[in-house]
């Protein structure tokens, strides 16, 4: 069993929402207590995210793992 949802914090105003629905990587602006879309990183993203120690974003989905640079 798994999780539809995955989230992983970019920074303490920005999270990453991986979603297996919508295969999306998300980016969401939570400044000021309130929730915005930023836009849609990747496509593919089916199964996770973090946030790597460079900063650099890595997400996965059933056949591979990705890495981005965030912004």
């Amino acid at each position: 069993r798994s999780c539809d949802e995955v989230l992983a914090a970019l920074d303490e105003d920005t999270l990453l929402l991986c979603t297996y629905v919508t295969r999306e990587l998300q980016e969401w602006s939570v400044a000021d207590e309130e929730a915005r879309f930023v836009r849609t990183l990747a496509d593919d993203c089916s199964l996770g995210v973090i946030v790597l120690a460079d900063g650099r974003i890595a997400y996965a989905n059933e056949e591979q793992i990705r890495v981005i640079a965030a912004g």
